[in-house]
């Protein structure tokens, strides 16, 4: 009997230490985007740990500048290496070619399952661009223009965007909101677009009269 219970005592330790053996650990998934299955390459790892922490946008406003920015202007970003410059696209190159620019990382932008990157590229006209990109397969694909400042003559043409959902989709739409001042700092000239993201990731201007200076982002769907 002693022989019998020693036999089944050793047989259950045998069991139950296989049964740990068996388990594996769960592998943490590495990817940057929550609704894909693959994971980052090495280049678009460090491309993503260039930037800010991702934020959910409620209304976020883009804005730009002439020159040297305000020591708290928040979308001054970090300068990227020239290590990046095979992942840009043909109006980045643009950029760096016809002006001089720079490609600073500001801030990724959490969307319907995807990371969109903000991107700012000062120009030696003293005009800096902000506009926003995805990622994928080490590739950035441009999405839209968000934000610029820049002369013409004698006067100065600011672009602001606001990003939000207006229409209660779950996807980011921008509102672009660009003005036209005189040398004396006066409005001349103000114009209000609304570009609504598309189930495939475009966005298509829709004709829409918003002012996001008077509405909240909840009332701006309804104007």
């Amino acid at each position: 009997m002693k022989y019998l219970l020693s036999v089944l005592t050793l047989l259950c330790a045998f069991g139950l230490s296989a049964q740990q053996e068996d388990v594996s650990p769960q592998v943490k998934n590495a990817s940057p985007y929550p609704a894909a299955n693959s994971t980052a390459s090495d280049s678009e790892a460090r491309f993503i740990a260039a930037f800010d922490k991702d934020r959910n946008v409620g209304n976020l406003h883009v804005y730009s500048f002439l020159n040297t920015p305000a020591e708290d202007y928040y979308f001054a970003g970090e300068e990227l290496d020239n290590g990046f410059s095979e992942m840009y696209p043909e109006d980045l190159r643009d950029d760096i070619r016809q002006s001089n620019a720079k490609v600073y990382a500001v801030q990724s932008v959490r969307g319907e399952g995807d990371e969109y990157y903000i991107i700012r590229t000062p120009g030696s006209a003293g005009n800096n661009r902000l506009a926003m990109y995805e990622v994928n397969n080490d590739k950035l694909t441009f999405k839209i223009d968000l934000a610029d400042a820049k002369k013409s003559g004698s006067q100065i043409v600011q672009t602001d965007s606001w990003i939000l959902d207006l229409n209660g989709d779950v996807l980011l739409d921008v509102v672009r909101i660009k003005s036209v001042r005189d040398a004396e700092g006066k409005i001349i000239k103000r114009e209000e677009i609304a570009y609504l993201q598309q189930e495939n990731g475009t966005f298509q201007e829709e004709e829409m009269q918003l002012d996001p200076y008077q509405y909240k982002p909840e009332n701006l769907s309804k104007q």
